[in-house]
């Protein structure tokens, strides 16, 4: 597998491409935080976070608790990351991360102002829930729950995004 960085001439054609990295066990998720391409590769039962500078910098990494990954957004120097059915959370630049909040199910995570964002559908021992918390783990809550099934969450300045049995919402931030 290749992560490459090309130009955009247009809808269909792409020139330039330069090769950021390489390596058979790359996978999804990737994340883009300012220049810098973020993505997850599986090795021996253990899940790493690699990057790379697109601009063409040295590529750096660090380990992720548990696994298999299935959600990553890094924003400046936090990181946070769905695996083994628990969200976490931590910093670039130490490579720390911790879980803060157990989430059986899901696949999603958002950063904003210094909060992380999540979602987990309903189970039946718990229901289903739009989370959020401090980085620190601090604070957290369900923003909306009930027995749905809630999917994807994104979120910007003014809002938390996130789908629920298959609609979108919309939540004031």
């Amino acid at each position: 597998m290749y992560l490459a960085a090309c130009h955009r001439d247009g809808p269909q054609f792409h020139s330039g491409c330069r090769v950021l990295a390489h390596d058979p066990t790359i996978q999804a998720p990737i994340s883009l935080s300012g220049q810098r391409l973020f993505w997850t590769e599986s090795a021996n039962g253990t899940d790493y976070l690699h990057w790379v500078d697109v601009n063409g910098g040295p590529i750096g990494g660090m380990v992720l608790h548990d696994w298999p990954t299935t959600g990553l957004r890094v924003a400046g120097d936090s990181v946070a990351f769905r695996a083994g059915g628990s969200v976490y959370t931590g910093r670039i630049s130490d490579g720390s991360s911790a879980k803060i909040w157990g989430a059986p199910n899901g696949s999603d995570v958002d950063i904003s102002q210094g909060r992380v964002y999540w979602s987990q559908s309903a189970t039946t021992q718990f229901p289903g829930c739009v989370g959020s918390a401090n980085l620190d783990g601090i604070d957290g809550r369900c923003l909306e729950q009930g027995q749905h099934v809630y999917g994807g969450v994104k979120v910007d300045d003014s809002a938390v995004f996130f789908i629920r049995d298959g609609d979108i919402f919309r939540l004031a931030n």
